[in-house]
């Protein structure tokens, strides 16, 4: 079937009330084998290259991997710019075909600064007809834990903050923070459940969650079952 827009599938699970896997991918092989794995399940699926790796490679080489895996999958698939840095990446990454992205906080910027320069990335894409993820809390990477294989601590969103954020923004939908972290875990996370519901009942957007690759599939539903989309 023929490539499917984020903000299509994204739309399709709040309607229906379940959840899409956007998956970090970085080379052929991963983007061959997250695509043959949603087909298996017959699941939508993105494709999340890493605004990092993207860069490195040089814009527009895993982009047209994707677009081609995508364009011939049996399954609805799309593919999205993970953890974009700046509006200077945003741009770049409009003129390599991407219609949906991420714009990162500031490391030590305040909530003011990031709904600021997230208002600019959700302007410019409006022009391009791009989608735009916000996040508001810290999800840790597992890779950035110390001290005897112990997990660091994620920073968990503040619900009014979230709220702030999407209704001053106007972002298409937020990655909130409630305890998962990224990578494999050393430690089982201690997701606050409550934050999600609390959350959903005071935002319009719909809810990203970044750091589930091993949360339990116990954990993982319960995070659906709140509003994680």
């Amino acid at each position: 079937m023929p490539y499917v827009e984020v903000k299509e599938i994204v739309d399709h699970a709040v309607e229906h009330n379940y959840g899409v896997s956007f998956f970090s991918v970085y080379d052929l092989e991963s983007i061959q084998g997250v695509i043959e794995a949603a087909e298996e399940t017959f699941s939508p699926i993105v494709l999340t290259p890493w605004s990092e790796d993207t860069t490195a490679i040089g814009m527009g080489v895993l982009e047209s991997v994707c677009m081609r895996f995508c364009s011939n999958a049996k399954v609805p698939s799309s593919f999205h710019l993970d953890h974009a840095p700046d509006i200077q990446v945003i741009v770049k990454s409009l003129a390599h075909g991407y219609k949906s992205v991420m714009i990162d906080q500031d490391e030590n910027s305040s909530l003011e600064a990031y709904i600021e320069k997230t208002r600019e990335v959700v302007r410019i894409c409006r022009m391009a007809g791009c989608s735009v993820e916000g996040e508001i809390g810290k999800t840790v990477s597992t890779g950035e834990s110390r001290g005897g294989g112990r997990d660091s601590v994620s920073v968990c969103s503040d619900p009014a903050d979230v709220k702030r954020y999407v209704d001053e923004t106007g972002v298409d939908w937020v990655a909130i923070t409630v305890g998962t972290r990224s990578g494999a875990y050393f430690e089982k996370a201690s997701v606050d459940f409550d934050l999600i519901e609390r959350t959903r009942a005071l935002v319009r957007a719909p809810l990203m969650l970044h750091g589930v690759s091993s949360l339990s599939d116990a954990d993982l539903g319960k995070c659906l079952e709140r509003g994680i989309r």
